[in-house]
């Protein structure tokens, strides 16, 4: 059954992925009851799974939509989930995370923001107070004396207590029990019915970390679980979802008028993936030349992808745009010998010569690069001089497609207009009509 009135949200088939006595199997099954309870569209609901055992439990749920997300990170990407659904959809989106107390900690920036937001999100926190993907060593939400199999002796440091901070950030609901407690599906159904964030910690036993005893301590860690001050009945603070603050805070402003859709308008000569890459000065719209490059190649119906790299101090150093074009799908992203190679300064030159791309150049490549740069066997252009620094990466480009013909330049002119570079139009087709390639060149290369 995949309607509302279905019996259970996990797939028939499905082999609970956990050691026997593991509490990720009751949570599992408590969220499983309560999805049912709930009697929701599975094409309304989003499980956000994190790393760890916890993250295995995506799968198992055949109907709603499912998304593994990186360590700690799940928060994040549910939130992004709920409020794109709630801006953009129809508003009925329930996201539920599924992540452990050691991703909790490693996304706690990510759930006081969701809760300080008050997007609608539940989280599910499996706090069995070790870190599984670490040989075991407790969390940091696990109880003063907690003994697991890392350790040689009980913890001593004091636990974070997770519903008292997101108390703090004024999450909505709030509840910490255990995995076996008889109510855990109806606290789950109510967190997710909630209208805003909401979060239970589910205090559990891991059967494989958890089980060591220490002779000299003489307790399990499981008892040491059950003093973490037990069960905290569900919190609650009502306030407006994020939508709702949002919209009255907005109402009456119009909203911006939607960016054309781009349409595949234009033809390409490709036959083969085209790697470039575009370096240049952090700040001088590098990256934003790639994309409009990109663009472009879309509407020539192309595939495309644009990585981008720069510095840690952003708006300092270098920044570079790895594009590939293809006629057909693209299966890796990065480049390992360019077809094209654009510069516009020196802080670009020193990072491409830092990764040794010009000595990696493909076998009729070409290097478009600025005239104040010293590039043998450069296509060398008054790429600053006429366009601008702010535009001399999208003149490189223009330069680059002008040169090669793999589409139409008038392509690349409108993906520019689209993004408001209309003003950079005239500079950038100045520069690019010294590149353009000529039939004695193509007769002098034979």
């Amino acid at each position: 059954m995949t309607g509302p009135g279905r019996t259970s949200w996990l797939a028939e088939t499905a082999q609970l992925p956990y050691c026997e006595g593991c509490s990720h199997a009751s949570v599992l099954h408590a969220l499983d009851q309560a999805l049912v309870s709930l009697r929701l569209d599975p094409a309304d609901v989003a499980i956000v799974t994190d790393v760890g055992c916890v993250g295995l439990a995506g799968e198992l749920f055949e109907a709603a939509h499912t998304v593994h997300a990186l360590h700690g990170r799940s928060p994040a990407t549910a939130t992004g989930l709920a409020l794109a659904d709630e801006a953009l959809g129809p508003g009925r989106l329930k996201t539920v995370v599924l992540i452990g107390d050691g991703g909790a900690l490693v996304g706690i920036g990510h759930l006081v923001h969701a809760a300080l937001v008050n997007a609608d999100v539940t989280v599910l926190v499996h706090n069995n107070s070790w870190l599984g993907t670490s040989r075991a060593q407790p969390s940091a939400l696990a109880p003063e004396g907690a003994i697991t199999a890392g350790l040689a002796a009980a913890s001593f440091t004091p636990p974070l207590d997770i519903v008292k901070l997101l108390s703090a950030a004024q999450a909505g609901y709030l509840v910490r029990t255990f995995a076996d407690d008889p109510d855990l599906a109806a606290a789950i159904a109510a967190a997710i019915d909630h209208p805003g964030f909401a979060l239970i910690e589910v205090l559990e036993y891991c059967p494989a970390r958890n089980a060591h005893r220490d002779e000299a301590e003489g307790r399990r860690s499981d008892e040491a679980v059950a003093v973490f001050e037990g069960k905290i009945e569900p919190q609650r603070v009502r306030r407006p979802p994020f939508v709702e603050t949002y919209r009255s805070r907005h109402a009456g402003v119009p909203a911006p008028a939607p960016r054309p859709r781009l349409a595949a308008t234009y033809k390409s000569t490709l036959d083969r993936p085209v790697c470039i890459v575009v370096a240049g000065t952090a700040g001088e719209h590098i990256q934003t030349a790639a994309q409009v490059l990109c663009a472009a190649a879309v509407t020539a119906e192309l595939d495309c992808t644009q990585k981008n790299d720069n510095p840690v101090t952003v708006g300092t150093g270098f920044s570079l745009s790895e594009v590939i074009l293809s006629p057909f799908e693209i299966s890796f992203t990065g480049i390992e010998w360019p077809d094209a190679i654009i510069v516009t300064s020196s802080e670009g030159l020193a990072e491409v010569r830092r990764r040794g791309l010009l000595g990696r150049l493909a076998a009729g490549g070409v290097v478009v690069t600025d005239k104040q740069l010293e590039v043998s066997s450069a296509l060398s252009l008054p790429l600053r001089q006429i366009a601008s620094p702010q535009h001399a990466a999208l003149a490189g480009v223009a330069a680059w497609l002008a040169h090669s013909q793999i589409f139409p330049l008038e392509a690349l002119v409108d993906a520019a207009g689209q993004r408001g570079l209309s003003a950079a139009i005239g500079p950038v087709l100045a520069v690019s009509g010294s590149a353009r390639r000529r039939p004695q060149d193509d007769a002098a290369r034979d």
